[in-house]
């Protein structure tokens, strides 16, 4: 077994012989470690342009946002009088982890390195999403998956996920200059600019303001008491 203080170079011998029989036998290098270091260095580098910096804080902010306790709590359902029906908060029961936007930041890199470009795209999101997200979002028991049945062609985590990041991405889309705007004037009040946040109806405003230490005024939900 291995164990010990030698672990890490046991499993390494182990996956040297591994890739050199696979290579001997199929003819299909495998990467050292060393190789993998270096494109992982290399991924890390790869910069965000504005709008797949915009499209990632609306994502995460469509995930974990609640207009009753201002964060999502677990096996937490929405109530019907929400004001956010509209937005993934209301269509899940749980928070996504914290490990989560440095596994998108990761494979989105990943994406672009393999496909040579300079830039990550909102277009390189759109295709590790759904991925990064469907074994992790816990969707509502009562949404009804009949007509989801009729028309999918992936597995049915893979495809709520994929409408999750395609409705998104059509909200972004709707307002992205505004949203890029309120990102821009939130970085200048953060550095000293005297400046009022923009605010809105979608989370990412909300979201905003508790960047700059700003608890936003939450909408009343229907049939709650003051």
């Amino acid at each position: 077994s291995l164990k010990g203080p030698n672990r890490t170079a046991e499993i390494e011998s182990v996956c040297k012989a591994y890739g050199a029989a696979i290579k001997s036998r199929l003819g299909a290098p495998s990467l050292s470690r060393e190789d993998r270091t270096a494109i992982r260095s290399t991924a890390e580098q790869i910069p965000f342009d504005e709008d797949a910096s915009a499209l990632i804080r609306t994502f995460l902010a469509e995930l974990s946002f609640c207009c009753k306790y201002g964060q999502k709590r677990s096996n937490e359902i929405c109530g019907e009088g929400c004001h956010y029906t509209g937005y993934l908060c209301y269509e899940t029961r749980n928070c996504p982890s914290n490990r989560l936007p440095m596994s998108i930041r990761r494979y989105a890199q990943a994406l672009a390195w393999l496909l040579g470009d300079q830039q990550v795209t909102v277009q390189h999101l759109r295709t590790i999403l759904p991925y990064t997200i469907a074994h992790r979002i816990q969707w509502r028991d009562d949404l009804d998956a009949t007509e989801e049945a009729e028309r999918r062609t992936d597995t049915l985590p893979i495809h709520r996920a994929k409408e999750a990041v395609h409705n998104v991405f059509r909200r972004y889309t709707e307002q992205s200059d505004r949203i890029k705007s309120a990102m821009a004037i939130a970085f200048r009040i953060y550095e000293g600019e005297k400046a009022e946040p923009i605010r809105g109806d979608h989370p990412i405003y909300s979201e905003i303001q508790r960047d700059l230490g700003i608890e936003p005024v939450r909408p009343a939900i229907a049939g709650q008491s003051s």
